[in-house]
């Protein structure tokens, strides 16, 4: 059943706003240009190429300690320059290799792939993860990254068809969902029961600090644990959480200094004790690792590991059955389009599905469709409470009137915005998905920026009725 909706699925494709493809692509070549005219400035050559490894190992010498390789030469990885992304060289750096990133994997990608009615369409394997997890190519949906900041061009390019309406359905919070259940930890259960989130909970009780640097930590330790994180592992997270460098300095191979690995080693003692269920769990698939060479979620997918990867095998197990109960949940929600028609499935990217509606039948279809995967999570756990979040897609046609390149420009010109400042605008809407938000990241320091916002914003704005403007 799984194999014949996934071939309707292919076949379909996903609409492509070929508009929007063009306003990523104009995005992402002048984010470039301004990053590759900052570091020219700053190194002082017109021909510094920053996607060079070469010329970046030299341009960075002795503006920071550049870490080395195994063999001594220099290393310019995006992980290694990690830990420096606070300072504006660097972060150039890697804007410059994530925008190249998003015009190849993403725009010229989708351009080379585009059928005659500008749809793409990705072809889904079923086998190509260890975890179980569906995996896709040409393109890879998998990897498409969230709809915020930087990355928000990239999902603007995916539309709804004429006469429908897309929702993407995501499960919340789903792999510690399924760690609880798996280890029947009666602490998380409750918390999940009783409404409570579970990162507050540890932040509060293990004395993490308020606000987001302490919430950033309990998560990093939350799913640090979860994803079979070492000490030295989760003493960079926690540093870079407490810091504000991105959670991926984790997977740096930057030893961690001997203050956060006692830190690291304190929390995961005193996380152990305070969910003893989980800590318990991970001992007993352990020991049936050592006796039986596999470890075995509860639908019998079975995972074989060495031993020497044992740290590996709650990831695993959580990670596979949080797989299948998404595929579990695809099947019913196929059943519900097959009894009532008026959708389709049209992607599934891990713990999200997204569908498309007859614009007439939301309102009956769209709970049919929640209904659905929470009772494809329920029949695994029937103890645990599983909870979906859902979000609008575009439809086609709404953007497109906000130019973000357009405004930001406007925006420099209008309230004489410094080059040195650097400055990105995204887009995104508020809850009733009518009304546009401008949002300004500064990456530099908090310089704070006065101008007319409002009257930069207007030309640009969509449609607005008096109950839109109301609800807001």
């Amino acid at each position: 059943k799984l194999t014949m909706f996934l071939f309707e699925m292919e076949e379909r494709g996903v609409l492509v706003d070929i508009n929007a493809l063009e306003e990523a692509e104009t995005f992402y070549k002048e984010e470039y240009k301004r990053k590759e005219a900052f570091l020219r400035k700053l190194a002082g050559k017109k021909d510094f190429n920053p996607l060079s490894p070469k010329q970046v190992a030299d341009f960075l010498k002795g503006r920071i300690n550049v870490p080395v390789t195994l063999k001594g030469n220099p290393s310019t990885s995006s992980s290694a320059l990690l830990p420096f992304i606070n300072m504006p060289e660097v972060e150039a750096i890697l804007t410059c290799r994530k925008t190249v990133k998003m015009l190849s994997s993403y725009c010229q990608e989708f351009r080379e792939r585009l059928d005659d009615n500008n749809c793409i369409h990705p072809n889904y394997l079923q086998a190509g993860t260890k975890t179980g997890r569906l995996s896709c190519k040409e393109p890879n949906l998998q990897n498409l990254p969230r709809s915020e900041g930087f990355y928000l061009p990239i999902r603007k390019m995916l539309v709804s068809r004429e006469g429908y309406r897309t929702f993407s359905v995501d499960y919340k919070g789903i792999e510690l969902r399924v760690a609880a259940g798996l280890a029947k930890d009666d602490k998380v259960i409750k918390l999940f029961v009783e409404g409570k989130d579970p990162h507050a909970y540890v932040q509060r009780v293990l004395g993490l600090g308020e606000g987001k640097t302490g919430r950033s930590v309990a998560k990093n330790l939350n799913f640090g644990i979860l994803y079979g994180a070492s000490v030295s592992r989760l003493s960079l997270m926690i540093e870079a959480a407490e810091k504000g460098l991105p959670a991926a300095m984790g997977k740096t191979t930057r030893t961690a200094s001997a203050e956060y690995r006692e830190k690291a080693n304190d929390l995961l003692s005193r996380w152990r004790a305070l969910f003893p269920g989980i800590a318990n769990y991970v001992a007993a698939l352990k020991r049936n690792l050592y006796y039986k060479g596999y470890v075995e979620n509860p639908l019998g997918r079975r995972h074989y590991l060495p031993m020497k990867l044992c740290y590996k095998a709650l990831n695993f197990v959580v990670q596979g059955t949080a797989a299948d109960i998404a595929k579990l949940g695809m099947i019913y929600v196929d059943d519900v389009f097959k009894e009532h028609g008026g959708g389709n499935l049209l992607l599934q990217i891990h713990d999200e599905v997204v569908v498309e509606i007859e614009e007439d039948r939301v309102d009956e279809l769209l709970p049919l469709v929640k209904d659905a995967l929470v009772a494809s999570g329920r029949k695994v756990f029937p103890y645990l409470p599983i909870e979906v979040d859902v979000e609008e897609l575009r439809r086609r046609g709404e953007v497109g009137r906000l130019k973000l390149v357009e405004f930001n420009q406007k925006f420099r010109r209008e309230v004489g915005l410094a080059e040195s400042l650097e400055a990105r605008f995204t887009l995104t809407r508020s809850r009733c998905g009518k009304l546009p938000i401008v949002k300004m990241d500064f990456s530099l320091g908090n310089r704070a920026i006065v101008g007319n916002l409002v009257g930069l914003v207007a030309p640009y704005s969509l449609p607005q009725t008096n109950a839109d403007i109301l609800r807001n």
